[in-house]
Formats: C-alpha cells, sequence, structure tokens
C-alpha cells in the first residue's frame, strides 16, 4: 500500500539502508570475538527502557524525540539481531538444540 503513493526512491533507499543494515549486523556478529549471547538480560532491560521512552514521547511533543526514539530502537533490536545470529550460529556460550531452530524460526 505505501509503494502505491510513494516515489520509488523513498522505498528503496530505506530498502537498502536496512538491507545494509541487516547484511553488516550479520557479517559483524559471524565473524566477531565477542560472544553477546549472555547479554539477553540487558538487552531486556534496554527494551523496557525503549518502550518507556515511546510512551513518554508519545505525550510530548519535542522537535527531535521521534528522531532520537527511532535511533534508540535501531540500537536495541541491533543488538537483539547480533545475539540472535550468534544463538543459532552456536559456536558461542548459548547455543541452539534441534528443537530451538524451530523456535528462531517463529
Amino acid at each position: 500500500a505505501v509503494c502505491s503513493v510513494d516515489t520509488g526512491s523513498s522505498v528503496l533507499i530505506p530498502l537498502l539502508a536496512a538491507g545494509f543494515l541487516v547484511g553488516g549486523l550479520t557479517l559483524f556478529a559471524v565473524t566477531t570475538k565477542s560472544d553477546f549471547t549472555g547479554m539477553g538480560v540487558y538487552i531486556f532491560a534496554a527494551s523496557l527502557v525503549f518502550l518507556m521512552f515511546g510512551l513518554f514521547s508519545m505525550f510530548s511533543s519535542f522537535p527531535l524525540m521521534h528522531k532520537k526514539y527511532c535511533c534508540l530502537g535501531i540500537l536495541v533490536f541491533s543488538f537483539y539481531r547480533i545475539v540472535d545470529t550468534q544463538t543459532v550460529m552456536g559456536k558461542r556460550v548459548f547455543r541452539l538444540g534441534v528443537a530451538g531452530y524451530v523456535y528462531v524460526a517463529l
């Protein structure tokens, strides 16, 4: 529906930016020596901060509030992407068993 009313470049540029971000984060998660699989609790806490910040920004109208909220969301869910990729790859402390891949697919 968005593609029918927007210009091609306004759809293509975010698509390429998201693809570049996902590809870069996946490459980082696979090649780094740092283990992020034990950071789930901290990322959950960051998600709660993200939720509270979103509720706060819904009732306030500061000029840059939405951009800060967007950047915080990108940061939090980038860490989720790294943790999930390392968990699926299975070379870290936390790894999936045979039934775990069904959980990841959902």
